[in-house]
């Protein structure tokens, strides 16, 4: 991906993955910038494109459903 040129691109898609949920990081406040917080890692991701691509529209997509995992609609993560 780092030597993508993306001025290239008009729009990115973040997909956040089944792993996001299986690997129970903290949740974090909606303005956390810590890495190791689901929230504030997908802020700073955010944070970082469109300071460098301010036109660039950004796309995200939830995780798809599995039942690997367990019933991930009603049981929780270790993290919550």
């Amino acid at each position: 991906m780092s030597q993508l040129n993306y001025n290239t691109l008009d729009s990115i898609i973040i997909l956040i993955g089944t792993n996001d949920w299986r690997r129970s990081p903290l949740i974090g406040n909606n303005d956390s910038t810590a890495s190791n917080e689901f929230k504030g890692a997908l802020n700073s991701i955010i944070s970082n494109i469109l300071t460098t691509y301010p036109t660039i529209r950004i796309y995200l997509m939830s995780p798809l459903y599995r039942t690997e995992f367990g019933d991930t609609d009603t049981v929780p993560n270790s993290g919550g």
